[in-house]
């Protein structure tokens, strides 16, 4: 094997050597493997599928034979998916003795180049050649002939799935406020259970959000249960944005296993605080997402915020100060697209549920426990734009809704929704985004207070605008800036209107330092009657003292000058564990028109994160016994078939990694079992080393998908599984049963009890890998480390010393024997004469036992000792038969009692690296 690791990297090596050189560098005594011979070579075609051609070959080159192989290759590559032309090329090369043209180490099935052209590499152990091809070499089949194929519905890879968020917070003299979001994904055999709750211990807080059953088979997608959010199901979807009722329902929707594989535009919410604080998302007043935040600007991506167009009230606080109090819509919707010319539908059946929201006309009521049918239907009118369509019908009430979205220039997306209910009602939803540009409005207008609608939209009348962006100035000035409008209708003829206007710049400033300016207006109008407005201007100066410490000075201005001032120390990450970060701020702040003009007050926060759970916490104690504390951690748990396991890392299906626990690292060795490339679609997803026993991965859904573990790359040999290929459903838990050990080689000679050598040496057991015989009687053996295996020649047993007794894997001389009992006989073979053998037992000392042999049997046999480890194993062999008397039988015998009786030698090994050795 080690002959074999030689070979490949002489050759490898040379690779990049003009012919010529390695024509005169070939190392002496491998001439043959760069003289040209005939093998049928497994060639890998463009769809990673191999065929058989014959080619004359070196050590790192091929070459077509004749036109017959010509014409064989041409077909098998353009039908493996090469365009005619491209295919041309490469038989043209490989009819000039095409050689090796890259440098690929470990798993060559594995090895990913992005070529111009294309190229090339013979792997001569193996006999394969691989072709690693360029994408605009290969057709491009139509997205409309890969549609007509579909997945199984059976989900072979069945598991349970659960998220849960635990939040917590509590001014420390009063209760401890506690809420548990937990999403749960049960896989099964066909379909999946959904559910999604809500558990707080304030009064009527707990909620379920939804549960339903999922299951799809071929082009249909049928679900049915309890939904207080609407499904994002395929390109109708978007039509029932902006509705919020609750119900009972059973849908049937066209379906490509593609509800989710639309491109998500990053979004985000932006913030600033002026301090170290608490932040808090609720989506009605459920908490969604909670985290420690620094002072100064803060963004928060969509992508941890559930999907969905809905809206959210973002909240700053310290304690129970709300610092600010922000209500924004969320546009978190998928882009199902559909290919030109064809259409999505959904059709449903439900009942309306009770809803949480007190409406203003009591009638809305009456519409809980109605039933209703509903129809969506959409259609791709070009590449970049589709058009959409909708009804939903209840007892004397009518929706009906049209729908536009798609591209349009620059990068963008829109989607618009006009809606009608009982053509008394309007309401318009819509959306843009333009590269870093935001923007959504929404209205709806219900003068006549018509029940079905202010149920369907949990309001009357509203009116909702938002504009959000980030940007950079220059090159090193960073800024975001957001515009958010709010007017609803309340009960007894009362209504709210808000202006938010919020922008911040952070800046480079002297000595290496950071400035931070931020301004907010919070006004009944846009920009008049600015007197009336809560207008806030803030700059934060960040100083850093030295590595671990940074002083911090804030102004806070409003309409009457300046309402804060602070100054404050805080330290860097105070924890060296790369995962976590702690840090602490010591703040004085003088406020204008308080009780309390100067609070003192220091703040902890911090974060963890690792591949288990993500976990913050912040700590607030101030000097007028205002104390407050929040913590969250999340977390996901995995359960499959044969596994469990807890992962930070949100999906919707997972592959889960054995490679058991057989290696043993040094302390300052970094662990490494593989690299695993995980593929969706034949796209490679993701690569990443497993550093530890066990590891689980997030998978996309409804996809095809690869996983590989590489153990070769990092000098390690896998025995179990090395690849698994399944269809990921939700709540599929692929596992990939792998046995990653080191090969750990070793030497030794064996011999009978009479001292021949043992030729024939046989290796069992699942750490085997290869037995050679280096010269008579000297074996070399590789087997996985830290796996059992044994070792044995003609049926008897061959040992090895105590695993303390080896030295740098020499064993020295060892034996193999004949598995007896004490006073138990057996007919051998030595040098073509059969010897009678009789096991007496095996000894600490025999200095005084051959005497005593001697003395019992005399001339009638001859004492046999071999030696393993600190233990002498004692036999008699006589050419004839070894006729006792009872005398001589009961004196042995009385002998063999002294034996140790423990002395049972092992014969199933477990080796491993000596320590110090790499």
């Amino acid at each position: 094997m080690n002959s074999s690791k030689l070979l490949r990297n002489i050759a490898i090596g040379t690779l990049t050597l003009p012919i010529n050189v390695l024509a005169t560098t070939v190392p002496e005594g491998f001439e043959s493997f760069y003289q040209q011979q005939l093998r049928d070579v497994d060639v890998k075609g463009a769809d990673g599928k191999f065929f058989s051609i014959p080619m004359l070959v070196t050590y790192d080159s091929v070459q077509i034979i004749n036109d017959d192989a010509s014409d064989k290759l041409m077909k098998k590559l353009v039908d493996s998916g090469l365009k005619n032309d491209e295919a041309k090329k490469i038989l043209i090369a490989l009819k000039n003795n095409k050689p090796n043209s890259v440098d690929c180490v470990g798993d060559l099935d594995l090895c990913v180049l992005e070529p111009k052209s294309f190229e090339s590499f013979y792997d001569y152990h193996t006999n394969k050649l691989y072709l690693y091809l360029n994408k605009d070499m290969i057709v491009n089949k139509s997205r409309s002939v890969k549609s007509k194929a579909y997945a199984a519905t059976h989900n072979e890879h069945i598991g349970l799935i659960n998220s849960s968020n635990l939040y917590a917070s509590s001014e420390l003299d009063n209760e401890i406020n506690l809420s548990l979001s937990d999403q749960l994904i049960a896989g099964l055999p066909y379909g999946s259970i959904h559910l999604d709750s809500y558990l707080s211990n304030d009064n009527d807080s707990s909620e379920l959000n939804y549960g339903y059953y999922n299951i799809e088979h071929e082009n249909l997608r049928l679900t049915a249960g309890y939904h207080q959010d609407r499904q994002r199901l395929n390109s109708t979807s978007f039509l029932l944005n902006g509705t919020q009722y609750n119900d009972l329902n059973v849908n049937l929707a066209s379906s490509k296993n593609l509800s989710n594989s639309g491109t998500r535009t990053e979004q985000n919410l932006y913030f600033y605080s002026p301090s170290p604080a608490t932040l808090k998302v609720y989506k009605q007043n459920r908490v969604i997402f909670q985290d420690s935040i620094a002072a100064g600007q803060g963004q928060l991506s969509y992508s941890k915020l559930p999907n969905g167009v809905y809206d959210v009230r973002v909240e700053i606080s310290v304690g129970d100060r709300i610092i600010s109090n922000e209500t924004l819509r969320v546009y978190n919707a998928t882009s199902d697209t559909l290919n030109t010319g064809e259409a999505d539908y959904s059709v449903a059946l439900g009942q309306f549920q009770k809803s949480s929201t007190e409406f203003e006309n009591t009638n809305a009521n009456n519409i809980e426990g109605n039933t209703y049918a509903q129809g969506l239907v959409a259609y791709k009118l070009s590449d970049a734009h589709t058009v959409a369509l909708g009804s939903t019908i209840t007892s004397g009430h009518i929706m009906n809704q049209l729908g536009f979205k798609g591209y349009l220039p620059f990068d963008s997306h829109y989607e618009i929704v006009l809606s009608t209910v009982d053509l008394q009602t309007s309401y318009i939803s819509s959306y843009l985004n333009l590269g870093p540009f935001g923007i959504t409005y929404e209205n709806l207008t219900n003068e006549t207070k018509n029940a079905f609608s202010e149920f369907i939209y949990s309001q009357s009348n509203k009116e909702q605008f938002s504009l959000s962006s980030s940007y950079i100035l220059g090159q090193y000035i960073q800024g975001y800036s957001s515009i958010s409008y709010y007017n609803q209708d309340l009960s007894n003829q009362n209504e709210i209107s808000n202006w938010y206007i919020s922008s911040g710049l952070t800046m480079p400033f002297v000595m290496d330092s950071n400035l931070d300016f931020n301004i907010s207006i919070n006004n009944e109008s846009f920009l008049s009657d600015l007197e009336e407005a809560d207008v806030t201007f803030a700059v934060n100066w960040t100083v850093p003292f030295s590595t671990l410490l940074n002083g911090k000075t804030s102004i806070n201005f409003d309409g009457d000058g300046i309402s804060q001032f602070s100054n404050g120390l805080e330290t860097s990450d105070l924890i060296s564990d790369r995962n976590t970060d702690l840090r602490m701020t010591l703040t004085n702040t003088q406020y204008k028109n308080t009780d309390d003009s100067s609070v003192n007050s220091l703040t902890a926060y911090g974060s963890h994160h690792d591949r288990h759970y993500d976990a913050n916490a912040f700590a607030n104690i101030t000097d007028n016994d205002q104390t407050s504390f929040t913590a969250s951690i999340s977390n996901t748990q995995v359960i499959g078939r044969n596994s469990i396991n807890f992962t930070s890392e949100k999906a919707n299906a997972y592959v889960a990694i054995d490679t058991q626990d057989n290696i043993r690292f040094d302390e300052d060795e970094e662990i490494n079992k593989g690299l695993l490339i995980i593929s969706s679609d034949g796209e490679i997803d993701s690569k990443a080393y497993i550093q530890d026993q066990s590891a689980v991965k997030p998978l996309k859904e409804y996809r095809t998908t690869k996983v590989d573990l590489d153990a070769e790359s990092v000098a390690l040999y896998n025995s179990g599984d090395k690849s698994e290929l399944a269809y990921t459903h939700p709540g599929s838990v692929v596992e990939l049963e792998s046995n990653v050990s080191r090969v750990i080689s070793f030497v030794s000679k064996f011999k009978d009890i009479f001292g021949q050598d043992i030729d024939e040496l046989e290796c069992t057991g699942p750490g085997c890998l290869e037995v050679s015989n280096i010269t008579t009687g000297i074996h070399k053996i590789d087997v996985q480390e830290g796996v059992r295996f044994s070792l044995s020649s003609k049926g008897q047993q061959c040992y090895l010393p105590p695993i303390e007794d080896a030295k740098k894997l020499n064993f020295g001389t060892n034996y193999c024997q004949p598995e007896l009992s004490p006073m138990e006989s057996i007919v051998l073979v030595k040098k073509n004469r059969e010897i009678n053998v009789m096991y007496i037992g095996g000894f600490d000392d025999i200095a005084l036992l051959k005497p005593q042999i001697d003395l019992i049997i005399g001339q009638d046999a001859e004492m046999i000792t071999t030696k393993l480890g600190r233990t002498t194993f004692v036999y008699l062999a006589s050419e004839s038969d070894l006729l006792l008397t009872q005398q001589q039988y009961q004196s042995i015998d009385s002998i063999a009692q002294y034996a140790r009786s423990e002395v049972t030698p092992e014969q199933d090994f477990v080796l491993n690296r000596p320590v110090g050795i790499k």
